[in-house]
């Protein structure tokens, strides 16, 4: 006889062939047990001495996962030199008034600059406009977002912080653009040809600030790059951790 742990009935082994079942509610014994001895998702384990609040965010900012052993540590540290020559690259590429890069880094944040048009459209035309940029910026800080919210995963928000830096740089061209208009726009043709069709020209002249586009494009282009030097530092911490610290 065995008790079912799902519906609590009394079952004979054999009353379902095969995978000994529960012959009431169906649940498979050997499988229900295997689920029973599954390790929970590691987690931080809670800050001794009732800390306050800076101390359980300075944990989850710093958590390495104990089941994380020396493999993971050295292919996080080979993804983090490749972030660094990626974002180097784009970077120098994608400088406050230029062109655009065709580089994959701007690809991928062109779909989000062009979903962000269609979702904040609802809200009148200047949030039309400005969804596409403010779309390329929420995105990554929703990730970094989801991987310190409950159980942690600071390394993945330290990349989202990189990722966010990358998206600043993307925005800086196209800001330093508003007045020069010289930038190839998505159907092909310069934005000089068809100014309503610049999204920065038009936020800009409406906020009365574009003669100050390319001021506004450096600081962008210089918050960038501070946000993917400290998403890099920030995980190269992590890593050194993990390494000097396997296990822990």
């Amino acid at each position: 006889m065995h008790d079912c742990r799902q519906c609590g009935v009394s079952t004979p082994a054999g009353m379902v062939p095969g995978d000994r079942a529960c012959g009431r509610c169906g649940v498979v014994f050997a499988r229900a047990n295997a689920a029973r001895r599954a390790p929970a998702p590691s987690a931080p384990p809670p800050v001794p001495g009732g800390a306050g609040w800076g101390s359980h965010v300075w944990r989850h900012l710093t958590w390495v996962d104990p089941e994380d052993g020396l493999p993971v540590a050295a292919g996080r540290a080979l993804l983090l030199v490749l972030l660094a020559w990626w974002g180097w690259r784009f970077a120098q590429l994608n400088r406050p008034w230029g062109v655009w890069d065709s580089h994959f880094l701007h690809n991928a944040h062109l779909v989000f600059h062009e979903a962000g048009h269609l979702l904040f459209a609802p809200f009148g035309r200047f949030m039309s406009i400005a969804g596409g940029s403010l779309m390329q910026l929420l995105i990554p800080l929703a990730a970094m977002a989801g991987f310190l919210y409950a159980r942690p995963q600071p390394f993945g928000a330290a990349v989202a912080t990189w990722w966010l830096g990358t998206s600043l740089i993307d925005l800086s061209p196209y800001i330093g653009d508003a007045q020069s208009l010289k930038l190839m726009m998505i159907g092909g043709f310069l934005a000089e040809d068809v100014p309503d069709a610049h999204d920065w020209r038009n936020l800009l002249y409406s906020l009365e600030l574009l003669r100050h586009d390319r001021l506004i494009a450096t600081v962008a282009w210089n918050m960038g790059g501070a946000l993917m030097i400290l998403g890099l530092a920030w995980g190269s911490a992590l890593v050194v951790r993990q390494i000097q610290n396997p296990g822990a």
